[in-house]
């Protein structure tokens, strides 16, 4: 089964774990703090990583992660532990926000532009990315100095490029 699959599966199972016994909230505050763990301190995230022993990953469960979440995320990540899959650890936040999305009917839209944009710019993107998925959207702003202008829109394994760098590609494409 590949990587992505499996996280997939930890994260549903979290998800509706949580669900059932009425803390989801706590579950989402657990995915945060492990975001924020495996972003800042660079050795955690190597370490899940790599392969160690099954009491080095136990103990490093116990010691980093565990204490400081919630009952249900520690059960997950013993389980985690015990299959030898810590490696799911780092993506396991993002999975398990992607699960959300997918109980709520949210698509998920990523704007990356140069420059900031304002609030009705974003809520017209949302608007007519709504009308052609169907779904309501949840867009994540991300600036990228790169595309030299315009913007790039990433759903679901999808991508509209209207972006300076983008159209300098496709034109240097078709000069081939």
């Amino acid at each position: 089964m590949s990587g992505v699959k499996v996280v997939r599966r930890y994260a549903r199972a979290l998800y509706e774990s949580s669900a059932e016994e009425g803390i989801l909230d706590v579950a989402k505050s657990d995915m945060e703090f492990i975001a924020k763990l495996v972003s800042e301190v660079p050795e955690i995230r190597s370490f899940c990583m790599n392969r160690h022993s099954i009491n080095s990953e136990r103990e490093f469960i116990n010691t980093a992660i565990n204490p400081y979440v919630s009952e249900a995320t520690s059960r997950l990540m013993d389980a985690i532990c015990e299959n030898g899959r810590l490696s799911a650890i780092p993506f396991l936040p993002e999975a398990f926000r992607s699960q959300e999305d997918i109980e709520n009917g949210l698509t998920p839209l990523i704007i990356e532009t140069v420059n900031q944009l304002s609030e009705e710019t974003v809520s017209e993107i949302e608007k007519k990315m709504s009308a052609r998925t169907g779904k309501k959207i949840r867009s994540e702003i991300r600036i990228n100095k790169g595309l030299i202008g315009g913007f790039r829109l990433t759903w679901q394994n999808r991508r509209i490029d209207i972006s300076l760098k983008g159209r300098l590609k496709t034109l240097k494409t078709l000069l081939k």
